[in-house]
């Protein structure tokens, strides 16, 4: 039971002429009371049914926070941490791939690499000119930002990229797949690159310097 002394009419939504607390305010106090694991899921299936919105459990968190109660602090900080707002630059999300790659000794070339000749711009970029993508939820989840980076890795892979793309969900609980593939996309490139002259192992439109 979870008792609330400051539940205004306008936090209260019936079901099936019960009143309870909407969604917004329930997450909220979830997160005061639960651990990551069911505060992640709470979120996770109440933004895909879209009963709420990032921005709208932000605005709900800001209202509610008050010295003594840990359920706006936490959602913040959860919302943060899996990388749904607040990204820094460089993200939470993308500084996690990189200590993984790094703990795993896989080489790591470049970050940021701006793609000559457009405004593209690709996270990470490895030895052997194979880049990693990382997609955030703060600027990759709705259809419109789908869209955009479907045509623009479309383009990036037509003018001869190599592109893996990892989410928060495998980066941070399925590290060890994304490192066998990115293992097994390194030594296939290897491969198919070995008969070639030295001159042509990059890609010219990145104007790397030559090894």
């Amino acid at each position: 039971m979870h008792r609330s002394s400051d539940l205004a009419s306008a936090g209260i939504s019936y079901r099936q002429g019960i009143p309870t607390t909407n969604t917004l305010r329930t997450l909220v106090d979830i997160a005061g009371v639960a651990g990551p694991a069911v505060l992640d899921e709470a979120i996770d299936v109440a933004l895909a049914v879209r009963l709420v919105t990032v921005e709208g459990l932000l605005a709900e968190a800001a209202r509610l926070a008050r010295h003594g109660r840990s359920g706006p602090a936490q959602l913040t900080e959860r919302l943060a941490k899996r990388g749904f707002s607040g990204a820094p630059a460089p993200s939470v999300l993308e500084s996690r791939a990189l200590r993984l790659l790094a703990a795993n000794k896989v080489g790591v070339r470049k970050c940021e690499v701006v793609v000559d000749g457009t405004a593209y711009r690709l996270d990470i970029q490895l030895e052997g000119g194979l880049f990693v993508e990382l997609d955030g939820y703060a600027y990759h989840w709705s259809p419109d930002h789908k869209r955009y980076d479907d045509a623009r890795r479309n383009k990036l892979r037509l003018m001869g990229c190599e592109i893996l793309v990892y989410d928060w969900q495998t980066v941070t609980r399925q590290g060890s797949r994304m490192v066998d593939e990115i293992r097994l996309a390194l030594a296939t490139r290897q491969l198919r690159t070995s008969g070639t002259r030295a001159g042509a192992l990059e890609p010219r439109h990145f104007g790397l310097p030559p090894r």
